[in-house]
């Protein structure tokens, strides 16, 4: 049986503007709590052309309250830019519950789908770097359309995504790369090199050594089964780094409140 010779739902592309987006959140039937990152996220790639119209839909219910589409309303609203979208109306209300119930897809699924290699290391590694741009570990929430930007403006990165690969210390991984990329641009990819073998090998490479003292402290976390975050260890193996490349010996670790890579 068509479903659709039973319903009264309709699907046209519409023009919003930010004043449309402002009316349509207005006739809310309640949401999520509305995630700050992914919004900030959608207004980047609004204000910086990125955003695609995908056939993603904006969805209204049968008596005209927004199901669907409230992050991408509400960016458009406060980004001011004028955006075109799929926009579905006359869905039953009792629809709501299955919206975006789905396997999403990653960034890294996206670039495993063209063909990239180790499309998930190399994901995470730019997620950092792009993070770190903003200076707001993890909760920056790049877009798909700002990684595979990087990514074309720094192909580099593909070495520095294989760099990241270990497995003693996952949570490392990536920040490890990100370090590398930046220690590579600046002629510092030994020294990227050298804080990794430390990780690896269990030997300081010096006296103090603060990559050493990073590494037994989540060794100690692991005994004692309580880890920090993978922010704070992101936080911490950049502390670590800063003072590792200029050679400096370091007694304790002290979590930055900054997020920053010397360099980048």
């Amino acid at each position: 049986m068509n479903i659709m010779t039973h319903s009264r739902i309709t699907a046209t592309i519409e023009t919003i503007t930010p004043s449309d987006a402002a009316d349509y959140l207005s006739n809310s039937g309640g949401n999520r709590s509305l995630k700050q990152a992914k919004i900030l996220s959608l207004k980047r790639d609004m204000a910086g052309g990125r955003f695609i119209a995908n056939g993603e839909s904006i969805i209204f219910s049968d008596d005209g309250m927004l199901i669907d589409g409230h992050h991408r309303l509400s960016a458009c609203r406060d980004s001011g830019v004028i955006i075109q979208s799929v926009v579905v109306r006359g869905v039953s209300d009792k629809a709501k519950k299955t919206v975006d119930t789905g396997a999403s897809r990653t960034v890294g699924d996206h670039l495993s789908m063209d063909g990239v290699k180790n499309s998930n290391n190399l994901s995470a590694v730019v997620n950092i770097l792009l993070s770190l741009s903003y200076g707001r570990p993890r909760s920056a929430n790049p877009s798909s359309s700002e990684v595979y930007e990087f990514i074309a403006q720094y192909p580099e990165v593909h070495e520095a995504a294989t760099f990241a690969s270990t497995k003693a210390y996952s949570r490392l991984s990536n920040v490890l790369g990100a370090i590398y990329f930046v220690a590579n641009r600046n002629g510092e990819a030994w020294k990227a090199q050298a804080f990794k073998r430390v990780f690896a090998t269990g030997i300081p490479d010096y006296e103090g050594c603060p990559a050493h003292l990073l590494r037994e402290r989540l060794n100690a976390e692991a005994i004692r089964g309580k880890k920090t975050t993978v922010g704070e260890t992101q936080r911490l193996a950049i502390a670590a780094w800063e003072k590792f490349r200029l050679g400096q010996p370091a007694r304790v670790l002290k979590t930055p409140t900054t997020f920053k890579i010397t360099g980048w």
